[in-house]
């Protein structure tokens, strides 16, 4: 017992000093130069400020980032041949990791770069096909679910935007009770993560989608659907623009 309370101490000196070798490598390696480690992020910010230009930036330390991942990823399998497989599959899946990272992080500027200053009006869909309130679920199901082939649509009363109805909310309801039931009825309350304004900003709207976990924003002006944003809107404007080089 005697001999385990003094050797403790030593153990745990042991592991400190390993602990501290790791977050030494790890401080290193983040300030490489690769986008989206800390390095590559000054290595962008000092060619954003020499050139003025964010997007240029942002591809050179994109670049810088994925030929580093793919550095690693060669190490890792050289590692592998070696005998080293533990280490080398580490290896392997940082690099994964950074080159995955830096793509993914080039394309959020460039989405960034082209939807900002364009209002959600300018990207929304019109002429959405909306459901009256007063109608049954079983119109809802043949009129609308069954004909369009929609998974949800928005409810309207007169003029106003009530909400939205799902397949799902339909589900929920005894088939028996289809004939009987308003669409009103079932409808769940409108809310704000589930909206936008015609004249918000482009990019602003994406980033409420990815925050509230929204496929589409319903677009309304004084408390009227004007138009549905959705993501393949989003993708449409960005894969246009990527083709024509705008």
């Amino acid at each position: 017992v005697w001999g385990e309370a003094i050797a403790w101490p030593q153990q745990l000196q042991t592991a400190l000093k390993l602990l501290a070798g790791m977050n030494a490598m790890l401080a290193i390696f983040n300030l490489l130069p690769g986008f989206p480690l800390d390095g590559g992020r000054l290595m962008r910010a000092l060619l954003w400020k020499r050139t003025g230009n964010l997007g240029s930036a942002t591809r050179v330390a994109s670049s810088a980032g994925q030929f580093l991942g793919y550095a690693l990823i060669v190490w890792g399998a050289l590692d592998i041949l070696r005998g080293a497989l533990i280490e080398g599959i580490w290896l392997i899946f940082i690099g994964w990791f950074v080159v995955q990272s830096a793509a993914a992080s080039y394309r959020q500027v460039q989405a960034r770069q082209m939807l900002s200053g364009i209002p959600v009006r300018n990207l929304m869909t019109t002429g959405v096909v909306t459901v009256p309130a007063n109608i049954t679920v079983k119109e809802l199901v043949e009129d609308y679910f069954l004909a369009h082939g929609y998974t949800a649509y928005p409810v309207v009363e007169g003029e106003k935007l009530m909400g939205c109805v799902s397949l799902d909310r339909v589900r929920e309801l005894d088939r028996e009770k289809w004939a009987t039931v308003a669409v009103s009825d079932i409808v769940p309350a409108l809310s704000e993560k589930q909206v936008i304004s015609p004249e918000a900003d482009g990019w602003d709207a994406v980033a409420k989608m990815a925050r509230e976990g929204q496929p589409r924003l319903l677009v309304t002006e004084d408390d009227r659907l004007v138009g549905m944003l959705s993501q393949t809107n989003v993708m449409r404007l960005i894969r246009a623009r990527l083709e024509l080089g705008v």
